[in-house]
């Protein structure tokens, strides 16, 4: 809390974030002495952030505070960026944005099993990660064709840093938005020859895990 003389304009904040630093909006609370500290991010990642009252730099020691009171275990403030940068993790996945395609160029036959990358990302183009406090979204592979029986391989995307399923509470990179994509594969067998269409289905993601 701070003092009630104390004006908006006092406080400034901002995430260092690239092209442009993302500066924060301060508004008063409805609790004297309490101030409420606002900013949009796009670009996930993790950022360095500066909170400062007249000058003197307070966000480190506001994060710690936080911290602190929470009683969050050192693993848990790591995963929120610790006490001087900030974790912008991706938004929900969106379908618009999740790419999928096929391994491979050549000729389809009957009885071949053809693999499918799916590329899973959130609505402003952030490549899509996983951590057990963010569980995996839910995808399936179709492939239809008339007269044919439908083929559907279902899978739960495994991308994450690093890529293997056993790594739950792994933590991106800073940098992790100029790492090549990330993609979870899905596998069909095709036994009718056939003209098909192959689509990926995106069962939103309503719930989070927990450690």
């Amino acid at each position: 809390q701070m003092g009630t003389w104390l004006p908006t304009t006092a406080i400034r904040g901002s995430l260092q974030t690239t092209p442009a630093s993302t500066t924060m909006v301060v508004s008063q609370a409805f609790i004297p002495g309490q101030f409420i500290i606002a900013y949009t991010v796009a670009t996930a990642g993790t950022f360095t952030i500066s909170i400062t009252i007249e000058g003197t730099e307070i966000g480190s020691r506001l994060r710690i505070g936080a911290f602190t009171l929470g009683g969050l275990p050192a693993s848990q403030i790591a995963m929120f960026g610790g006490n001087d940068a900030l974790i912008i993790r991706p938004y929900f996945s969106a379908a618009a944005q999740t790419v999928i395609s096929r391994q491979g160029t050549g000729v389809v036959r009957a009885g071949d099993v053809v693999t499918f990358n799916i590329q899973a990302m959130d609505a402003f183009g952030n490549v899509q990660y996983y951590t057990s406090m963010y569980p995996e979204d839910i995808l399936s592979v179709v492939a239809a064709t008339l007269g044919r029986p439908t083929l559907t391989a279902a899978l739960t995307t495994l991308a994450c840093f690093p890529i293997p399923a056993d790594h739950p509470n792994c933590n991106p990179p800073a940098d992790y938005t100029s790492i090549s994509p990330i993609t979870s594969t899905a596998t069909l067998t095709f036994l009718s020859t056939g003209a098909y269409s192959v689509a990926a289905t995106l069962r939103e993601r309503t719930v989070l895990g927990t450690d």
